[in-house]
């Protein structure tokens, strides 16, 4: 797993890069780490707000900091996906949103039933 963390080294980022080593740590799963700082790498990562988070090249979160449960979830949730569903990485990378979806989940959830049901028999809750 590749694990981006994204920002010029303010507090916020640094805070981010803290928590995503300790969820990490916690989960007990291996993951490269990286920080990128350089403002030419994030503006080619599609990246405008900062602190960011990139699991497997998917921006999860950008402009703020996560706490520690839902890092976890993030990390966890595309690896946990992977591991159960059968399909293949770059299937896996295309299903995850950018941002937490968690107030459209019905939405999205009806969505993955109707126009893609073989996918969502492999992961349907």
């Amino acid at each position: 797993m590749n694990i981006l963390i994204i920002g010029p080294g303010c507090h916020k980022c640094k805070t981010l890069a803290q928590l995503t080593e300790q969820a990490v740590a916690e989960l007990g799963i291996t993951a490269e780490i990286t920080k990128v700082t350089d403002l030419k790498q994030i503006m080619a990562l599609g990246v405008m707000m900062t602190p960011a988070l990139v699991v497997d090249g998917t921006v999860k979160v950008s402009g703020r900091v996560p706490g520690i449960v839902e890092i976890k979830a993030m990390v966890c949730g595309a690896t946990q996906t992977l591991l159960e569903s059968g399909l293949s990485p770059a299937d896996v990378i295309n299903l995850i949103p950018v941002k937490p979806l968690a107030a459209m989940e019905p939405q999205v959830t009806e969505t993955y039933r109707t126009c893609l049901p073989a996918i969502y028999q492999k992961i349907k809750p």
